[in-house]
């Protein structure tokens, strides 16, 4: 078991497979999940994802540790523990009711009272809170997302071994990824909000291609819902990072003339 103390935070069990994959090994080959733990902290109770990942190249393993608490599982709320506290104690007020309803000889009485005692302690009986997540993707929703990052021409892999810039890169990958089946639903602001924010994680010279996907595809997402000064000024930003992106160049020549 890993140093919880060590993992890294995700927004969501897609994120953690971008992360694996946007990591490189020593040897600069790109690691691919193998298999999958939910642990749990004993001391603090929160839930984590650990991923056995392997590398392509040089068959090196490495396990990853997310904190998955942002997406999965919770605290049990206040009122309930609450509920359960009142259930348990009518139940044992119905249940004395019952008791002194049998010895004065009243049958019908203590069986109603053992009936009413059973309900509530059933009621209140603790259950395991687990929040709804998002199941890792499988094997044919993973291709699906590489095949559609390099039909936009992002890189794969970004040949980084530092944790942050791995964290970034996979989670901008696994966004574009999203917000790509958004614009193919034709979902246009659902589209462009979803890559502003991406994009507001990009700031850094060293994801101006990546930047300049993202940019080209909100251009679509503005052009789509008839926002044509924000298209053009997207499309711009994009051919100034990707002076040959032809589909940007395309786009920008489409709405000028």
């Amino acid at each position: 078991m890993g140093d919880f103390s060590q993992a890294i935070q995700v927004p969501s069990a897609a994120a953690e497979y971008a992360h694996v994959r946007a990591t490189a090994c020593a040897c600069g080959g790109p690691f691919a999940g193998r298999g999958q733990t939910l642990l749990q902290d004993p001391v603090t109770g929160k839930r984590y994802d650990e991923i056995d990942a392997v590398c392509a190249k040089c068959g090196a393993g490495r396990k990853f540790l997310f904190d998955i608490g942002g997406f999965f599982g919770g605290t049990k709320p206040r009122y309930e523990y609450g509920c359960t506290v009142l259930a348990w104690l009518i139940a044992a007020a119905i249940g004395a009711g019952g008791y002194l309803g049998w010895r004065a000889g009243s049958t019908v009485v203590a069986i109603l009272a053992v009936a009413a005692v059973l309900f509530l302690l059933w009621i209140g009986w603790p259950r395991p809170i687990v929040a709804p997540s998002t199941p890792p993707p499988g094997r044919d929703s993973d291709h699906d997302m590489m095949g559609a990052l390099e039909r936009l021409g992002i890189p794969l892999e970004f040949g980084s071994t530092d944790p942050k810039d791995a964290m970034i890169g996979g989670a901008a990958k696994a966004g574009i990824y999203v917000n790509v089946k958004a614009l193919e639903a034709r979902r246009w602001d659902d589209a462009a909000r979803g890559l502003s924010a991406t994009l507001g994680t990009l700031s850094d010279p060293k994801w101006s291609k990546v930047r300049s996907v993202a940019l080209r595809l909100r251009a679509l997402a503005h052009e789509g819902a008839g926002r044509k000064a924000e298209a053009l000024a997207d499309y711009d930003a994009a051919l100034a990072l990707a002076p040959d992106d032809a589909e940007a160049r395309a786009g920008r020549t489409r709405l000028s003339g």
